[in-house]
């Protein structure tokens, strides 16, 4: 049986193919049932999401990041006494809409479950001029977005 460290490494790393799926069943199937996704900063005016709420603001954008997201983790950091662990990430995509490629650096704060096997909250720095820009040009070419 693995140990909670083990299953924290492994937790971290499939979150991060799971969020390249953009499958969002499987994303969740990482959470726990009560996980939170905070995205800062507190400028861009987006709430604190539950489950549910992360499944409905985000799915309208799978079919623009499926199969050409790709996430690089470029340094985890763990901290194994407090169940916690931070990565931070180059995210691209070359999508197939007007906007084209999508390239955007976000630091991931992950609170985990004593055990290491799921995900209580996650809070995602962002840039936010950059991510407000990229989905203002894609609502403009009629792509519903969060």
């Amino acid at each position: 049986m693995p140990s909670a460290k083990e299953n924290q490494i492994t937790l971290v790393k499939e979150a991060m193919l799971a969020e390249e799926s953009w499958d969002m069943d499987r994303i969740l199937s990482l959470r726990t049932s009560d996980s939170t996704h905070q995205l800062l900063p507190p400028s861009m005016g987006w709430p604190r999401l539950n489950n549910y709420e992360f499944k409905e603001k985000f799915s309208p954008l799978a079919p623009v990041f499926k199969g050409c997201f790709r996430l690089e983790p470029l340094n985890t950091v763990h901290d194994f006494e407090n169940h916690k662990a931070v990565v931070w990430c180059m995210n691209t995509a070359d999508t197939a809409t007007h906007c084209g490629r999508f390239e955007i650096e976000t630091i991931w704060q992950l609170q985990l479950t004593d055990d290491g096997t799921k995900i209580k909250a996650i809070t995602e720095f962002v840039d936010s001029a950059y991510l407000l820009s990229w989905l203002g040009k894609l609502e403009a070419g009629d792509v519903a977005v969060p």
